[in-house]
């Protein structure tokens, strides 16, 4: 099994540690998510793997071979960017060939191995066209491509849907993991949004400050997070008596039930649910519950007193 493992790697810039003694285990063929807010070190850590930066300190490895000091163009990385850096004069098949050639591959294995990735792809249709005459989504699929077809031994994914509109990030991070299972290629992804870490990764890393505060599977992570920090970053998350419970493990209900006083200050509709914001009458703490939108109007008004209580649905405990 060819896992990729990094190995107290730190790196700083001048005096700054921007990642301080990272150790993960990406297993071979998962879809593994870093997960982050901007500046937390998720894209330094991606270009140590592929091999553009030499770590201050700490060991690379995939299946037991040391590639730290490995140069960049011998590692077998495929990489996407977040610009996609493409060949605006190229075609899409010549863009999806161009690391091919590069590597010397014949003509014909050349042009079978292209063929098969356009398909992948979904791209047969715009083998011809250059990539300026793309949509954004369809220029995000000639990347994946590319970076596919050298056959890589790990795909890295630099937040390659940032400057996608919300509509077409959902379609096209699920087009993206379906090509990545048909592949089973290991996978690298990087992202600070949390529905798209959740919803399409095997394993998720949360960071923040160049550290990995908790590793686990998105269900793991949401529910049981290893902090305060990772109870907040994943979701949003109410501190109640010593506990971190979801706005969809609160409830509200009429008042004099034997929950906590609360009054509804802000009430938001989001399409699947209502957003409630309230405050708690004893101390002015405030708290976000959801009800489920089952088409009737939301339950609560603005000004309305009832009771908090926590839902049937359990409860995400903290230390």
């Amino acid at each position: 099994m060819s896992d990729v493992v990094l190995q107290d790697i730190t790196h700083r810039y001048d005096s700054e540690d921007v990642l301080k003694h990272v150790s993960l285990t990406i297993p071979h063929g998962a879809f593994f998510t870093l997960l982050g807010p901007s500046g937390c070190g998720k894209t330094t850590l991606l270009r140590v793997l592929a091999g553009f930066i030499v770590p201050s300190a700490g060991r690379v490895s995939i299946g037991g071979k040391d590639i730290t000091d490995l140069p960049c163009e011998k590692r077998n990385m495929g990489v996407v960017f977040q610009n996609y850096a493409l060949f605006p004069n190229m075609t899409v098949r010549d863009n999806i060939a161009y690391g091919l050639k590069v590597r010397g591959l014949r003509r014909n294995e050349r042009e079978a191995r292209t063929k098969r990735y356009l398909a992948l792809a979904g791209l047969e249709d715009y083998a011809g066209r250059h990539v300026q005459e793309l949509s954004g989504g369809q220029q995000q699929r000639v990347a994946v491509a590319r970076a596919l077809a050298i056959e890589p031994d790990m795909l890295l994914l630099d937040e390659p849907m940032s400057n996608l509109d919300v509509g077409l990030r959902a379609r096209m991070r699920e087009e993206i993991r379906a090509i990545q299972r048909q592949t089973g290629v290991t996978t690298l992804f990087i992202t600070h949004d949390q529905q798209e870490a959740l919803s399409i990764s095997d394993l998720v890393a949360v960071m923040n400050e160049g550290e990995v505060l908790q590793v686990g599977t998105p269900e793991e992570v949401y529910n049981h997070p290893g902090n305060a920090f990772v109870a907040n970053f994943v979701g949003t998350a109410n501190a109640i008596d010593g506990l971190q419970l979801r706005p969809e493990q609160l409830a509200l209900t009429q008042a004099g039930r034997g929950g906590t006083t609360v009054r509804i200050e802000q009430v938001s509709f989001t399409g699947p649910s209502y957003e409630y914001l309230v405050v708690d009458e004893r101390n002015g703490s405030r708290y976000t519950v959801l009800e489920k939108n089952l088409g009737q109007g939301c339950t609560w008004s603005v000004g309305d007193v009832c009771d908090l209580v926590q839902d049937a649905q359990g409860r995400t405990d903290t230390p």
